[in-house]
């Protein structure tokens, strides 16, 4: 769904907004620390591939999605 709508929908995409918003504390680079934002045009390879690209070091790193959503309170009712 994330991918769907970073890819079709024009303007801001809501997924791309609740995983910063959500895993912030969570989405840092593996070498250097920095924090990592999503942005749109990485979506697709994000929700897809579950890898993300550091802007500062380059390097791509791995954030399984059942792991980030485990470590959120989420209640699915």
């Amino acid at each position: 769904m994330g991918a769907f709508e970073a890819i079709h929908k024009p303007g801001r995409a809501g997924m791309v907004r609740f995983v910063n918003k959500s895993f912030k504390s969570f989405l840092k680079c593996q070498r250097c620390d920095e924090s990592i934002k999503l942005k749109k045009s990485q979506a697709a390879p994000f929700f897809l591939m579950e890898q993300l690209s550091c802007q500062h070091f380059g390097t791509i790193n791995h954030f399984p999605l059942a792991w980030l959503v485990s470590q959120m309170k989420l209640e699915l009712n």
